[in-house]
């Protein structure tokens, strides 16, 4: 059986669950109804495997006898017994694979699709294999009538019958305690063992020793232990591998991800080289599961029982199989022939002759069956992750390179102060606004995919940037930018979130935030030297040439995934969350030119409350929501929220305001003003890697909390240096803000993720990061509103006539405000100017303070879990479920 990724606090419980009680009898006897269908070619639709269940069971579904699930298993059962009794003839009559395979899928094509799981089946993950892949499967071992095969993970032994029809022996292993009575009650000659597949070598008697191994592991559940476990799959391989007979063939069904190519799975590969060689690995779409309720892409590996030559090589991938067919012909033509293997030949009790015969059979062995006793290992792992280091670098230095240099884009370009705010807004506008829609595409067609497409565009308008002829070209170049910026931000984090868990969740993304920190170290800097050596469209020279990078990295080595549930994307909830965002980033920085009271900024604002009560309305009525608005009732979700938005008032807004103060205000060069910038961001370097170490002794919730606390001291530590101040007096004060936010910066995407499900990894990420840099955006134009207005509070002007000359001082324009006032002399402009932005120091140092005190009381809170979130999130969408749904199948 298929074990694929699931959600919600199944996946997390502890098994082995309690007895099931249900009879394997009754759905024995419903495929015996299914039986007759199936022989005159019916379609098994709904109303028929609801009138066998019924018939079996006694009882309707309602009643709660039996589910939907087990009535798949039915057909399942059913699908056995029609193949042991006309398996055989049939493949004698198809002379070739292709053509017995051709009669599976008609088969296969006559049965309904799976589109319920119960809680069981969720947990021990259980998706039976499709009867074509399983037979692509058994012809990859090449069976023969000598052959013993093991299946650790037998289901309801579709993939056994086929090995059967071969003539093999049968070993076969099953943890759920129905799919065991149903497959005791279908193979009665057989002891059907119920071990922990992943320790089967530990378990099984030594006497059973296969020759081949048919296996489909779970991805990412264990027995007994609770939480999910990223190297399940290769944990029930190394088991079998172990059982396997020296010269045996070992088949197995995984992820698509679980491949030697990955690079989180290389070393894996290699220590299990050192016992068997790999000697055919393809990836398959999707949509060969679909039939089976998912549409997860897998992959077919074949291992040899003889260690490689040389353990660090692999055979090529054939590729991504888009159908069986395509499969079955790489099988054909690159597996090499069976090696040899001496295995002695059990001989089982005679087989009965007809489908009556194990139905009585069956009877009479079940209550004699072997039932072993399931045990529980403490497990400790670990695992390789890889990281998209070069798009973490580009971005930031896509938003400091701008800021330092604004007043060379100013002079060079022109524009008004609103026009040059634009330049930053524009960016974080479209990057934050589209960023839960890129998730939800991520999800839905690729993380890979987007992140790469993402890329290009972000490459390519980076590249657009540097011959934009005037400032309205300039903000609308900036704005297409965001978009890519979105999607590469969005898919990369989602994919990255695929790689890990727990801990090591933490600490992977902890070693990204350290590529964020030398983006923001080196940006100013190196932006500064090059608009001094080559002029402001240099800035973009680097952006272009990191993002080349990140494209071939993530070409080579990110695995694609995808999330197997994922639903269209909620274009009417992007629309409006877009929308609304403009209006309110708009009106906000209109409000210093115009007033407050201005008709423009008054539709500006009221449009914006609007757009976001659409939105709410939007998502409360969609099924699968862009953003589940239920979220927001867990503490540690807001929590997360929050930490979000924090670097955006105690950091991010001095990547904007600094450079303009040092360049525009103090007349430093680019250069001079990068260089103190390196304070700022200097500690971005080494602290968000050690803050992810730390986790290993201090919650997060307490770290991100300090951080915080510590960038608050720093805030007010640098109000109290005036412009004018010798430079070295800020060097302290900037490095405690940048130790400060550096802590939280390491732990925040991997905290953001960890509140929800793994396979909604790109909602997770689409949430905090539009959290994050739309927070950013609309804080930027709060607080640029907020210094004009303090700065003029504090010139001694005419109200009408301060406002525009604060404008022109915050935009860094000192001898456009000097021309503004004449009379006034410019020692006055920089006293009214240091005041303003002291005292924005002061505010920024006191939200910041208080954020530390939420964020550590809302993420503190350790007993709410992802499994808490999932439970109640399901219930309210089961809740808004319509009653008449339950005839579907």
């Amino acid at each position: 059986m298929l074990n694929a990724p699931v959600s919600g606090a199944a996946s997390a419980a502890s098994l082995p669950f309690a007895p099931d009680a249900l009879p394997a009898a009754a759905i024995l006897a419903a495929a015996g109804h299914l039986l007759a269908p199936l022989e005159q070619g019916r379609v098994i639709d709904a109303a028929v495997l609801r009138s066998a269940m019924e018939q079996a069971f006694d009882a309707s579904d309602v009643s709660g006898a039996w589910d939907w699930k087990t009535a798949y298993d039915a057909c399942e059962a059913a699908t056995v017994l029609f193949l042991r009794k006309y398996g055989k003839p049939l493949f004698r009559k198809s002379a070739s694979p292709a053509a017995r395979l051709a009669a599976l899928i008609k088969i296969a094509g006559l049965l309904p699709t799976h589109t319920r799981r119960s809680e069981e089946a969720q947990a021990l993950q259980q998706f039976s294999t499709p009867t074509p892949l399983g037979f692509a499967a058994i012809t990859a071992a090449s069976l023969t009538s000598a052959d013993r095969v093991l299946e650790p993970s037998a289901g309801t032994g579709l993939l056994a019958v086929l090995a059967e029809i071969a003539g093999s022996g049968l070993i076969l292993n099953e943890l759920a305690e129905t799919r065991v009575d149903l497959l005791a009650s279908l193979y009665p000659a057989i002891a059907v063992t119920r071990f922990d597949a992943s320790q089967i070598d530990d378990h099984l008697d030594r006497t059973a020793i296969p020759s081949v191994v048919i296996m489909n592991p779970p991805f990412s559940v264990m027995a007994n232990v609770s939480g999910r476990v990223a190297d399940a799959a290769y944990r029930h391989i190394a088991s079998a591998l172990a059982r396997l007979a020296p010269g045996g063939r070992l088949v197995a069904i995984t992820g698509a991800n679980f491949s030697p190519e990955a690079p989180a799975w290389r070393d894996s590969f290699v220590r299990l080289q050192e016992r068997g060689r790999v000697v055919f690995t393809a990836a398959i779409a999707g949509s060969v599961y679909a039939k089976h309720g998912t549409t997860i892409e897998t992959r077919l590996t074949v291992i040899d029982k003889s260690p490689a030559d040389d353990a660090t090589r692999f055979p090529e991938s054939a590729g991504i199989a888009p159908d069986v067919a395509t499969l079955l012909g790489w099988i054909e033509r690159d597996i090499p022939p069976r090696m040899t293997v001496a295995l002695p030949r059990a001989v089982p009790d005679a087989a009965p002759r007809s489908v009556r015969g194990y139905l009585a059979r069956a009877a009479a062995a079940l209550p004699a069956r072997h039932m072993a006793e399931i045990e529980g290992v403490a497990l400790e792992y670990q695992t390789v992750n890889w990281t998209p280091p070069e798009g973490a670098v580009a971005t930031p230095l896509a938003f400091t390179g701008i800021a330092v240099g604004l007043p060379a884009i100013s002079r060079a370009l022109g524009g008004s102060p609103i026009e040059l705010n634009w330049a930053i807004n524009a960016f974080l506008l479209t990057f934050g606004s589209t960023l839960m829609a890129s998730g939800a595409l991520a999800d839905s067609y690729g993380r890979r995919r987007v992140f790469l497409y993402g890329l290009t565009v972000f490459a390519l308008l980076s590249a657009a940037l540097a011959f934009a002829g005037n400032i309205v070209w300039f903000d609308l170049l900036r704005a297409i930018q965001g978009l890519g910026a979105a999607a590469a931000f969005a898919g990369g984090f989602a994919a990255l979130a695929q790689e890990a868990d727990g801990g090591a969740r933490l600490r992977s993304f902890s070693i990204v935030g350290a590529s964020f920190g030398i983006g923001l170290a080196f940006g100013p800097i190196a932006s500064g030297w090059m608009i001094a050596a080559f002029g402001w469209p240099a800035i973009f020279a680097l952006v272009v040439a990191l993002s080349l990078l990140g494209l071939l990295f993530g070409a080579i080595f990110m695995p694609e995934t995808r999330d197997p549930d994922a639903a269209a994307l909620d274009w009417k909830g992007a629309l409006s969350f877009t929308l609304a965002l403009t209006a309110l980033t708009f009106g906000v920085l209109q409000a210093p030119e115009s007033g407050w009271a201005d008709p423009l900024v008054i539709v500006l604002l009221t449009s914006t409350v609007v757009l976001f009560a659409a939105f709410t309305l939007i998502e409360r009525r969609a099924a699968r929501p862009m953003l589940d608005l239920s979220l927001f009732r867990f503490p540690r979700f807001v929590g997360a929220q929050l930490l979000a938005v924090a670097p955006a008032y105690a950091f991010v807004v001095l990547l904007v305001l600094l450079p303009v103060r040092f360049i525009g205000i103090e007349n430093m060069s680019e250069i001079a003003a990068g260089q103190m910038m390196v304070a700022l961001s200097a500690p971005f370097l080494v602290l968000p890697i050690a803050a992810g170490l730390l986790t290993r002794w201090f919650a997060p919730a307490t770290l991100c909390g300090v951080g915080l606390a510590i960038a608050a001291i720093g805030l007010f530590w640098l109000s109290l240096n005036p412009v004018g101040s010798d430079p070295s007096a800020l060097i302290a004060p900037l490095v405690t803000i940048g130790v400060g936010i550096s802590l939280p910066w390491g732990l925040m995407d991997g905290l953001a993720v960890s509140v929800v499900p793994t396979e909604r990894a790109g909602m997770a990420t689409g949430i905090f990061s539009t959290s994050r840099v739309a927070g950013e955006g609309v804080v930027l134009a709060l607080v640029t509103a907020g210094l004009s207005a303090l700065t003029a509070a504090h010139l001694e002007v005419a109200e009408g006539q301060a406002a525009a000359i604060a404008q022109r001082l915050v935009t860094g324009d000192l001898s456009d405000a000097a021309t503004l006032a004449p009379s006034i002399k410019r020692a006055a402009l920089l006293q009214g100017y240091s005041d303003g932005f002291s005292a924005l120091l002061w505010l920024l140092s006191g939200l910041t303070m208080l954020t530390a005190l939420v964020v550590f009381l809302f993420l503190g809170r350790s007993h709410e879990t992802v499994e808490d979130i999932e439970d109640e999130a399901e219930m309210a969408v089961a809740g808004s479920m319509p009653s008449d749904q339950t005839g579907s199948c």
